[in-house]
This record gives C-alpha cells, sequence and structure tokens, in this order.
C-alpha cells in the first residue's frame, strides 16, 4: 500500500493469476499476485463484462481500489475502482529492441548510399 493515501485504500502492482466467479463471462473478482502472495480484489460491476476480454492471465496490472474490514471474520476485503495494465519487462525490451533495429537500419542505409 502506497504511503500518501488515505488507510482505507489501496494501490497494489502485480501478476494477474485469474479469475473467480460462477459466470465465466462476468468475473466477480480477480486474484492478483503480489510479493509472492494471492491476494483476490473483488470487481466493481461496471468492469465485470470487459476485464476477462482485456486482461489475461500473466499480465502485469496496477489496480487501485478501496478496503473494507470485517471485524467479525476478522477479515479485509479488497475492492477495485481501477485497474489499469501495465507494460511487462519483456515487452519494453521488445520496444526498445525494435528502436535500435530501426536506428541501425537507418545509419546502414545512410553509408550504403554514401
Amino acid at each position: 500500500m502506497s504511503n500518501n493515501t488515505p488507510p482505507w485504500t489501496f494501490n497494489l502492482e502485480g501478476t494477474l493469476l485469474g479469475f473467480l466467479g460462477n459466470e465465466p463471462d462476468r468475473p466477480m473478482s480477480l486474484i492478483l499476485e503480489v510479493d509472492r502472495e494471492q491476494i483476490p480484489i473483488a470487481l466493481p460491476q461496471r468492469m465485470r463484462s470487459t476485464v476477462r476480454s482485456t486482461l489475461r492471465m500473466g499480465d502485469r496490472i496496477r489496480c487501485i481500489g478501496r478496503s473494507q474490514l470485517d471485524f467479525i471474520g476478522g477479515v479485509v476485503h479488497l475492492n477495485a475502482y481501477e485497474i489499469s495494465s501495465m507494460a511487462t519487462h519483456t515487452q519494453e525490451q521488445s520496444h526498445r529492441l525494435v528502436r535500435k533495429v530501426r536506428r541501425f537500419s537507418k545509419r546502414s542505409l545512410v553509408s550504403e548510399s554514401s
């Protein structure tokens, strides 16, 4: 959790492990792996129909939401209100490699034409 947010909010980054819910097309929650812990995070109704088509297992995501303490059960429930996909390390490396190849190709073309 971030130190500059109110105590009832959370901001987590992790790897999407999967979805939970009875309907495959409308998951009730997602499972996020953060520091080797599996954390279930409830999804709001407005996100349920689109989240499965936009996110894949293994994606790096950032999830921002609100936490609620269940005093009777002694459990903290996390409810998402924003989820964003983050570029994975391999995607970033691929983009860098493509840029390097393009620069190299331009240099080769310039030197061959000279």
